[in-house]
């Protein structure tokens, strides 16, 4: 009787799992936060990432190492992140789509860096 009830019991839990997957993917949205469907990153080697996502990664990267490489799913749309950290301790996330595309790029700086390079900016010249 204890099995039945345990089999049953995950039965249920699958069956709730699969419906939840299935009608978010296939109903239409109608709800803008609803329609928000994402997937927690999963790391991924570089070597192991599609060609096209690797060409895209490295053509954005200007020389620099991909770190970070990261797989999720967003709306439904497959993507790999990764970021590159430059000389001067900014750094630029790249986002690209599983064919390819770039979808974003954004460069971040180091709060620190950026106020003492305004500081520097608005300081008189020294003569």
């Amino acid at each position: 009787m204890k099995n039945r009830s345990l089999l049953l019991a995950v039965s249920f839990a699958a069956l709730l799992a699969c419906s939840a997957c299935s009608s978010s993917s296939t109903a239409p949205a109608t709800d803008t936060k609803a329609a928000a469907v994402s997937t927690k990153p999963i790391p991924v080697v570089f070597k192991k990432a599609p060609a096209a996502v690797q060409k895209t990664l490295t053509d954005n990267a200007g020389g620099l190492k991909i770190h970070g490489l990261a797989k999720c799913t967003k709306d439904g749309v497959v993507e790999y992140k990764g970021h590159v950290t430059k000389t001067d301790g900014s750094k630029t996330y790249i986002t690209v789509a599983e064919d390819g595309k770039l979808l974003s790029t954004k460069t971040v700086t180091p709060a620190g860096k950026a106020v003492k390079a305004a500081a520097k900016a608005a300081a008189p010249a020294k003569k």
